[in-house]
């Protein structure tokens, strides 16, 4: 079988799209699948990541506003060159039916990541792994009829460290004693450093073990660390195992984007900050499952009630445990896997074909 990935990643997109297409592209070259990646060579982009992990990358030019009829008429040209793809998985906000019924004649299937709901789509395939209460599925009216919809944390695009890292897992006290400090790969509004300067006039928190973490292309790194080396803080750019990291600590600051599902995956309760349009959507419908605190929306953070909040949810153990269990029953960490598997067998796991539009 040979998939080939279209995303991109840059200072204002962020990472999100490469790392859960990369969680998925890795279950599948683990099932013997040929995995290729087309990204456009934006400022700021996260291809040396994706072929940090093994896999190829054909790099698109970057031009000033590209159209989605160049962006088309570029995948194509490429398309065109290797094998015919059994699927193309298309993880981009900014195209839609129109880029796939260009590309349709060059692929026998295409998939499509999503979680705006937003536009129409012409795909055989739609994931859309964040948490929606109501049981009505959002893309009636914008995929076809036919299309197989996946829907729900229950597959959320996780790597595999967080499915080893869950099965090491010891049971949350609730007590907090170290803290992860994560704000997504790029944070080009730099909340890290908010959340830093925030936790300095804590009291409470100068006995405590923070783990501080940013991505490679986070435009702030530098300033980041020297803050991180005056205070003592455990200082990470760009780590591999940040599973482990998350099993260890016992509250983090984080936001709320794919990494809401990862620290969910291994029970660790947070406080979440969200970063982009996206991520308010996951936030306002994950609130209900009491699986994090929520901070705001990141241009509209307050250092005394930034600083209230978190020290309120510090000294709650029993809250931090129901978010923790709460957490863990909502994403177990096999949604690659039950991707991969649909791929390649046309069931999730266990002989069982799950599409649905509810979660």
């Amino acid at each position: 079988m040979n998939i080939v990935f279209r995303l991109d990643s840059s200072n204002l997109i962020g990472s999100g799209h490469v790392m859960r297409c990369l969680a998925l592209a890795n279950a599948l070259r683990e099932r013997k699948v040929k995995v290729q990646f087309i990204c456009r060579n934006l400022i700021g982009n996260s291809i040396r990541v994706i072929k940090q992990n093994g896999f190829e990358v054909i790099e698109l030019i970057n031009k000033p506003n590209i159209q989605w009829e160049q962006d088309a008429k570029e995948t194509i040209s490429y398309l065109k060159q290797m094998e015919k793809p059994d699927w193309i998985f298309l993880d981009h906000y900014n195209l839609d039916i129109k880029w796939e019924n260009e590309i349709r004649p060059f692929v026998n299937q295409i998939a499509v990541i999503d979680d705006l709901a937003n536009r129409q789509h012409d795909c055989d395939l739609l994931i859309d792994q964040n948490y929606y209460d109501k049981k009505t599925c959002r893309y009636s009216n914008l995929v076809p009829k036919s299309c197989t919809k996946f829907i729900g944390p229950r597959y959320a695009l996780l790597r595999s460290e967080f499915k080893e890292a869950r099965s090491l897992l010891k049971v949350r006290s609730g007590e907090v004693q170290q803290i992860l400090v994560f704000l997504g790969g790029n944070d080009v509004g730099n909340v890290t450093s908010f959340v830093l300067s925030a936790i300095e006039e804590i009291p409470l928190l100068n006995n405590k073990e923070m783990h501080v973490v940013v991505g490679g292309s986070n435009p702030n790194r530098d300033k980041i660390r020297e803050k991180c080396e005056k205070k003592s803080y455990h200082y990470y750019c760009q780590i591999n195992n940040i599973a482990t990291l998350m099993a260890k600590s016992d509250l983090a600051i984080g936001a709320g984007g794919l990494s809401t599902w990862e620290r969910c995956s291994i029970g660790l309760p947070s406080l979440v900050v969200s970063l982009a349009h996206n991520q308010d959507v996951l936030v306002d419908n994950a609130l209900s499952t009491n699986i994090f605190e929520y901070a705001g929306q990141a241009n509209n953070l307050h250092y005394t009630s930034f600083q209230k909040q978190l020290l309120e949810l510090i000294l709650d153990s029993e809250k931090l445990r129901k978010m923790s269990i709460n957490g863990l029953n909502l994403v177990d960490g096999l949604g690659s896997d039950r991707i991969a598997n649909y791929l390649l067998y046309g069931t999730t796991n266990n002989g069982n074909n799950s599409a649905r539009c509810n979660n």
